[in-house]
């Protein structure tokens, strides 16, 4: 099943060299039965004829390729079936001899399997045509009707079947790996967002655990390791809130305003979380509140669509100011 796919199967197999083969060993096989029969005795040459022509039909039909005939080559192999009809049925001296018939017949109805289907169909209602003419000519009982359309008629049953069966089959194929590769990218995406988690969980552990293992081995826990305590503590709510703006220019800007007394909020939209800011972005925004000594400074991003994607609002005990930023950095908006 791993070569099934449109490609590989709108030749039905026919452009293969097994296939080619096969159709060689059944040419071979009435032939042979035509020399043990004695059939060609009677008109040798235009047995000759016939017999090329089958041949030509044959390699016509398995051309190689994994693609249905063109039409050059599949209106050839239709007039060549053709003839080969005709040629047999006025060539028999019984039903014995119709074996070329019966090859006539394979060579269109194989069209189909082929992916000629139009072209198939043409093909065997001619060359069903030409055996059903001459038998009502002949005026033949209804049991040599049965003998003669059997195998024509049953050849084509099958190859119609046989191409609906392989057309069922690539649709099977293509809905089960269509799954198959939904299923690969959600494990994927858990995969993905298992290692993201993990490596999120270890950085934010080497952030915490030498102020836990100060305050586990007893040390006092004095102004300054409550201020060191809060500092993390807050570094750890942003990378939660917003993880898109963990840039280490912007954090450690943060870290220096709040070691130097001013708070400050990072807020984040979800819609713009799988979305890290780019480097003049973190820049921009450093050095916007990098002047900041007291008071308030709100750090947010808005959602996607809009021209600004970041603001700063810098609230001091006389101002408050607002910047917007662009996703480049630039300065939208001073106010």
């Amino acid at each position: 099943m791993a070569q099934l796919t449109s490609a590989d199967t709108s030749a039905g197999g026919l452009g293969t060299r097994q296939a080619r083969w096969a159709f060689l060993f059944v040419w071979a096989c009435g032939l042979a039965q035509g020399f043990v029969g004695g059939a060609f005795t009677a008109a040798p040459k235009a047995w000759l004829l016939v017999l090329l022509c089958a041949l030509a039909g044959a390699l016509l039909l398995t051309t190689p390729g994994n693609r249905p005939l063109r039409p050059a080559p599949a209106g050839t192999l239709i007039v060549v079936a053709g003839l080969v009809a005709v040629a047999g049925v006025w060539l028999a001296r019984g039903v014995e001899d119709l074996w070329v018939v019966d090859f006539a017949a394979y060579l269109v109805s194989f069209m189909i399997v082929r992916g000629n289907t139009a072209g198939g169909a043409v093909g065997c209602m001619l060359v069903l045509g030409i055996v059903a003419e001459r038998m009502a000519s002949l005026q033949v009982p209804v049991y040599d009707w049965m003998a003669v359309l059997g195998i024509p008629l049953g050849s084509v049953a099958a190859a119609v079947i046989w191409r609906l069966v392989v057309g069922w089959i690539v649709r099977q194929e293509r809905l089960h790996r269509s799954e198959e590769m939904r299923s690969a990218e959600r494990t994927q995406a858990a995969v993905e967002a298992v290692t993201t988690s993990q490596a999120e969980l270890a950085a934010i552990r080497a952030q915490v655990e030498p102020l836990l293992a100060r305050v586990a081995d007893g040390d006092v826990v004095d102004a300054e390791l409550r201020a060191e305590l809060t500092y993390v503590e807050a570094a750890v709510r942003d990378r939660i809130r917003a993880p898109h703006l963990n840039h280490p220019v912007l954090v450690e800007a943060i870290g220096r305003l709040r070691q130097s007394g001013v708070e400050v909020v990072v807020l984040g939209e979800v819609s713009a979380a799988g979305s890290p800011i780019s480097d003049d972005l973190a820049a921009a925004v450093s050095a916007g509140i990098g002047a900041v000594q007291a008071g308030r400074v709100t750090i947010r991003t808005f959602p996607e669509g809009r021209s600004a994607t970041a603001s700063v609002v810098i609230a001091t005990a006389t101002a408050t100011h607002q910047l917007q930023f662009s996703r480049s950095g630039e300065l939208l908006r001073h106010a």
